[in-house]
């Protein structure tokens, strides 16, 4: 059983008494040893010139503060050869030379530091009794040794933003040890060929496409694989497909206006005018469905009555009903007391509406509406004068349930209109380029947490929208070819159909994708080894988010020094 002692250095200090001021404990003690070593040339001497006090701050005990008062010894050096005449005891593992706190202390607080950052860690450590501030715990970290790279030999890159669109770093990941390396801080080809170079031993390096870290790559280790990123290829697939898109917006409104007409004509064949215009048709098949939802219910009502009568004839009691049941108690000796079965399993479906204000003034507002007032403002005006106290919010949709049907004269029966779906705006190129691979789900492809009518008109919506622009326009549809054939090369890891593909693309006379077949080209090797080798800026990917959670975290103090010592010290 391992026990934590009083004294930060129990075997050279002892304790000779231990008092309370102003709510601080202090220890007093002094040292045990007969001699001292000179720090100058490491002669021990046993002459006592004089003493004095240190004070130390200690970790606190049970929330209260702690000081330790440590009675300091000077000596005499009698090597005449030395420099120093008089120098004072050292007590290494007590505290620092000049320090104000002891080693184990300024442990704690360092590492609190390294965790929660300046601010968070100190208001943690007020609430342990140490009183420090937050300059204080960054000044501690910053002394700190630094962190020294240890030897890797899979290497993962990325970069991430100090301040998003005007400053980058980069990140260097173990692979391997899933843990960071060190941080750079800028993105430039030249910093990552000269750390590469100070760190010999890098078989494989992992990047996104970025023609800076390719270049840094291939200077700094010429000896290492590079493999590119499979999600940064299909995200330049896609940025290409979505460039092609941008230039042909016109299809787009075309494709999303035919589409719309499409869907129009669908509805007016499916649903007949008049009475049974669709209007109606919603209307009714809401009033059906409420219908039957209250019907259901009620079914179920009646069915859980039957089982506790069939279980009451058998003798089982009301705990032993509601158990088997799943039923509370005070439902089951309701319905077993129950004289009739109204009192039973009542039918809440028949239940009387609710009691509204509008009520007594129904008469009055029919009479003016019979007449040909049908402005809502103008009604609520004159009920205000005849005492109402509501709001004009209340009265409108009260006076709504007689706009439908309007009346004759008005030469226009709402309930005969036909169905016209809303107005749909074309997609944007981002959108219809994830609709044109096949993705239901598209951002901005329509809401998809409506009912499953209105899923499915969306869906059509999209399925005509893909039809149409794809026989629009011949390029986006071998741009949509060339797209998702990459995509399955690249999920299917078939490193030997990529050259052909790039031909393929480069023949096909479309500007985006010829140029990112040539962007693939110059990057040959390493694309053919990201579509062969296991590695993957995966891992690199989380670990930038985590180290921008840490920057966050920082209350605008992450600079480089500090947030790189963070990163560092919590991958230890």
């Amino acid at each position: 059983m391992s026990t934590h002692p009083l004294l930060p250095d129990p075997a050279c200090l002892t304790l000779e008494g231990i008092r309370i001021e102003n709510g601080v404990i202090v220890f007093a003690a002094r040292t045990v040893a007969a001699s001292a070593t000179c720090p100058c040339c490491a002669h021990m001497s046993e002459r006592v010139h004089s003493r004095y006090r240190r004070t130390f701050l200690d970790l606190p005990w049970q929330g209260n503060p702690v000081r330790i008062v440590l009675t300091v010894r000077r000596f005499f050096c009698d090597n005449h050869a030395c420099e120093r005449r008089i120098f004072a005891e050292r007590f290494f593992k007590v505290a620092e030379h000049y320090s104000r706190k002891t080693c184990r202390l300024a442990e704690a607080l360092r590492e609190l530091a390294f965790l929660a950052g300046g601010e968070a860690a100190a208001r943690i450590a007020r609430t342990f009794g140490l009183l420090v501030s937050p300059d204080a715990l960054l000044h501690n970290l910053r002394r700190s040794p630094p962190t020294v790279a240890l030897p890797t030999r899979v290497l993962g890159v990325d970069d991430f933003a100090f301040r998003k669109g005007q400053h980058y770093g980069t990140l260097l990941v173990d692979m391997q040890k899933h843990r960071p390396v060190d941080l750079l801080p800028d993105r430039n080809s030249d910093t990552l060929a000269t750390w590469l170079k100070a760190h010999p031993g890098i078989e494989i390096i992992s990047r996104d496409r970025a023609g800076a870290y390719a270049d840094g790559a291939r200077q700094g280790a010429p000896q290492a694989q590079q493999v590119a990123d499979r999600w940064h290829l299909l995200h330049n697939a896609v940025e290409a497909l979505e460039r092609l898109l941008g230039r042909h917006y016109r299809h787009l409104r075309e494709a999303a206006a035919q589409a719309a007409q499409a869907a129009q004509g669908a509805a007016a064949q499916i649903t007949p005018q008049g009475k049974d215009s669709p209007m109606g048709a919603r209307e009714g098949a809401a009033q059906t469905r409420a219908q039957r939802l209250r019907q259901e219910r009620h079914a179920r009502r009646l069915a859980h009555y039957a089982r506790v009568a069939e279980l009451q004839e058998q003798g089982a009691s009301i705990r032993a009903i509601a158990e088997t049941l799943c039923m509370s108690r005070h439902t089951v000796r309701r319905i077993v007391r129950a004289d009739t079965l109204a009192d039973a399993v009542p039918d809440y479906s028949a239940r009387s509406p609710r009691p509204n204000q509008l009520d007594t003034f129904t008469p009055y507002l029919r009479k003016r509406w019979d007449e040909g007032c049908h402005n809502a403002a103008q009604l609520f005006r004159e009920i205000k004068e005849q005492g109402f106290n509501g709001c004009p919010s209340a009265l409108r949709p009260y006076l709504a349930r007689w706009r439908f049907p309007p009346p004759a004269e008005l030469g226009r029966a709402r309930g005969k209109l036909p169905h016209r779906p809303p107005n749909r705006a074309a997609p944007s190129a981002r959108t219809a380029a994830w609709l044109l691979l096949g993705y239901k789900g598209a951002k901005g492809a329509g809401k998809t947490t409506g009912n499953a009518e209105q899923q499915k008109e969306q869906q059509a919506f999209d399925g005509a929208f893909v039809e149409r622009l794809c026989g629009l326009s011949d390029e986006v549809k071998a741009a949509q070819t060339l797209t998702v054939e990459f995509f399955r090369i690249v999920r299917e890891r078939r490193a030997d159909a990529l050259d052909a593909w790039i031909a393929t693309a480069a023949e096909s006379q479309i500007a985006e994708f010829s140029g990112f077949s040539a962007g693939l080209s110059r990057d040959r090797a390493a694309v053919h080894a990201g579509l062969s080798l296991s590695w993957s800026n995966g891992q690199t990917e989380g670990q930038v988010n985590r180290l921008k959670f840490l920057k966050r975290q920082m209350y605008g103090r992450a600079s480089f020094d500090l947030l790189r010592a963070r990163v560092l010290y919590q991958a230890a």
